[in-house]
């Protein structure tokens, strides 16, 4: 009875000590913490690393794919400016072409935008670029915040009052543009 109740006591503290060891190998060593969860998903147990490692799978092939197509754009583009010079300066026709062609330019800008967009968002579980996205920052453009109205205003005040005088209208379809423009700095 005696040696039962030292063997049940001793198994207890073992295992106590163990706990502990366990717990802190894997709070400070990542390479216990992967074969732990190895070995508990060997036998079915779904653990927060497994979690991560499927969300992660498709995480670099998508990248990859979105700066593939960020590259063939951008070379599309390219090639689209250049063969579009000889048409451009057809009577007429040339300017049709100078505004199809620069509103396809811009199409092409906001999805290279949203392709930034894309590269720069955090993988799942994990931490993103810290810069705001483009909607957080001002003036609408492909359904994107550009540039602030505070920063525009900065713009327009450093302008000198003779070529503000003389370009009034100019300055009035500033405003007109975005109203936070009308009430920023004057």
């Amino acid at each position: 009875m005696a040696l039962l109740r030292v063997l049940r006591r001793t198994v207890s503290w073992a295992l106590v000590a163990a706990l502990l060891v366990t717990n802190v190998l894997t709070l400070t060593w990542g390479a216990f913490n992967a074969m732990l969860s190895g070995a508990f998903a060997a036998v079915g147990v779904t653990t927060v690393a497994a979690r991560q490692a499927q969300a992660l799978a498709g995480y670099g092939a998508r990248k990859a794919a979105v700066a593939a197509r960020m590259g063939g754009r951008v070379a599309r583009g390219a090639a689209r400016s250049a063969a579009s010079i000889a048409p451009q300066s057809v009577p007429v026709v040339g300017a049709g072409v100078v505004l199809a062609v620069t509103a396809w330019e811009l199409y092409d800008w906001c999805k290279l935008a949203e392709d930034i967009e894309t590269l720069s968002a955090p993988p799942p579980g994990g931490e993103g670029i810290e810069d705001a996205p483009l909607a957080d920052q001002g003036l609408a453009a492909c359904g994107r915040q550009i540039v602030s109205p505070d920063a525009l205003a900065a713009v327009r005040d450093a302008v000198p009052e003779g070529v503000r005088a003389r370009h009034a209208d100019l300055f009035a379809t500033l405003d007109d543009a975005d109203p936070a423009l009308a009430g920023a700095r004057r």
